[in-house]
């Protein structure tokens, strides 16, 4: 289940919802957030990629495109 969006992010401008439960990225399936980061690995960034989710009881597809994972920010 999708926990957070960054506001202005790739996955807000790209329609992703807090709630959204993510099935599949790319055509691969998902059952973890390590999924997720393959899926996501650099060479993906700013290429569209589809992610299938549940929301609202409905499966939806989504066009995301990947950005680039900000800098951490020390504490």
């Amino acid at each position: 289940m999708i926990a957070s969006v960054e506001p202005g992010g790739p996955a807000d401008r790209d329609g992703v919802l807090l709630g959204d439960v993510l099935l599949e990225l790319g055509g691969a399936e998902v059952s973890d957030p390590t999924d997720v980061l393959v899926q996501l690995g650099g060479d993906r960034v700013g290429q569209p990629i589809a992610a299938r989710v549940i929301r609202g009881g409905q499966v939806k597809t989504l066009q995301v495109t990947p950005g680039e994972r900000p800098e951490s920010r020390a504490a």
